[in-house]
């Protein structure tokens, strides 16, 4: 029989150390366009200045800054498939509880990037996006990037906040900047080319779950990489790698900067 802590107390593996090796500052960026932009994930430092909208985000900042907002929540299976509007307030307050049916991804409710551009947008707008522009098309062979020049490409934020071993299975868009602002985000990170199968992908199942069940049986098959990525640090993921994310800590405050 399941019991509520199972979901709620999931061990990291020290394989999860092993990522932090791919850590680059930002003025690496001729080693950034060389050996990653198309080839590998990457962590990068001081890529932004975000520590005005993490202050935002700290303490009572989610609260003060946008607890009257209107949010949707999406379930955290692969597609979003379900939703529910509600008010971040609410929300927040719905953090600490524990989720109905868990394993499920279908009930496990989660905010990332799905609230009214027009009342959310003015409350974002001091979130300083990576340099950076994706200007290829997602099957391209070469990515490139150009520097500060945010008209050659289109990019969407996506504001989120998570509950502690809250997060989406696996699934791929993309490339994508994805930062941390406030608690600890583990990211799980197959190449485009690893098939499914081998990742015993199940898009309704949660990566909490997963992680308990499967983890070590596919880390045993794959080339899996992981990392936990702290406040300010950001993680890049090239186009189409699969991914899956666990927040670690109540709540986990992230913006990631998509690309089309």
């Amino acid at each position: 029989m399941r019991t509520k802590t199972r979901y709620f107390l999931v061990r990291l593996s020290p394989m999860s150390l092993m990522f932090r090796s791919f850590v680059l500052d930002f003025h690496s960026e001729d080693v950034f366009l060389r050996d990653y932009v198309d080839k590998r994930p990457v962590i990068l430092l001081n890529v932004t200045e975000n520590s005005l909208f993490r202050q935002r985000v700290a303490g009572d900042g989610l609260r003060k800054h946008f607890g009257d907002l209107p949010v949707v929540l999406t379930s955290s299976d692969s597609s979003s498939t379900a939703k529910r509007k509600t008010t971040f307030n609410e929300y927040l307050d719905s953090l600490g509880l524990h989720e109905k049916d868990e394993g499920n991804a279908l009930t496990s409710w989660y905010l990332f990037g799905d609230y009214p551009r027009d009342t959310w947008d003015p409350h974002l707008s001091e979130y300083r996006v990576p340099p950076w522009r994706y200007v290829a098309p997602l099957d391209a062979s070469a990515a490139l990037f150009l520097g500060d020049k945010p008209q050659t490409a289109e990019y969407a934020l996506s504001f989120g906040v998570g509950r502690a071993q809250s997060g989406v299975s696996f699934h791929r868009h993309g490339p994508v900047f994805a930062e941390t602002l406030r608690g600890r985000k583990h990211w799980y990170i197959a190449h485009k080319n690893v098939p499914l199968s081998l990742l015993q992908y199940d898009p309704n199942r949660t990566t909490a779950e997963w992680v308990v069940s499967s983890r070590d049986e596919v880390a045993n098959q794959v080339d899996l990489m992981e990392c936990t990525i702290q406040p300010g640090e950001v993680l890049y993921i090239p186009a189409m790698w699969h991914h899956a994310t666990l927040n670690l800590d109540a709540p986990t405050v992230f913006m990631s900067t998509f690309f089309s």
